[in-house]
């Protein structure tokens, strides 16, 4: 049936900005396919939530922001069944970026976490770890006066592979 409504949105305003709340997605028969939830309060860790006809969780993404400006943003993609399918992890000190994880269901084996180290906001360290958590890599990089000169690549055995020098 051609005119029914396949969306349904829901708003709120809020410090003067009109922002989605609820999105209701429609079948052709009427049926509910899925539902989107937003939810702005800083005081709630689940920001998004995705629903399919059943009331299962699709997806999600929570932010957790603690009492230095610290922030910990999780994006969790589920099946069907509730099993998790994708998985990413953002965690921030500040602006800087020190660790990243995703986790892959499907391709387990490409699933990665990342570990950044900075001093005075420069990145001077990243660790990368596989799926087992054991080091892949390990890349360090030099500065002259904030400026990066090189960046020096090593194997899990801390043995260097190849130093990169800037231009």
């Amino acid at each position: 049936n051609k005119d029914i409504n396949k969306d349904n949105w829901e708003y709120a305003k809020q410090d003067g900005i009109k922002r989605p709340i609820s999105h209701t997605v429609y079948d052709n028969n009427g049926e509910i396919k899925y539902i989107e939830n937003w939810n702005y309060n800083p005081d709630v860790f689940i920001k998004y939530q995705k629903k399919n006809k059943h009331g299962r969780i699709l997806s999600l993404k929570k932010e957790t922001l603690d009492e230095h400006s610290n922030l910990r943003q999780e994006d969790i993609f589920y099946d069907e069944n509730g099993k998790i399918e994708l998985a990413i992890t953002a965690t921030y000190i500040g602006a800087n970026l020190v660790r990243f994880t995703c986790y892959d269901a499907k391709n387990p084996k490409e699933s990665v976490s990342i570990f950044s180290e900075f001093s005075d906001n420069l990145k001077i360290k990243e660790t990368i770890y596989s799926s087992e958590y054991k080091i892949e890599k390990i890349l360090k990089a030099e500065y002259i006066d904030d400026i990066r000169t090189s960046i020096t690549v090593f194997d899990s055995h801390n043995n260097k592979i190849k130093e990169l020098l800037a231009k």
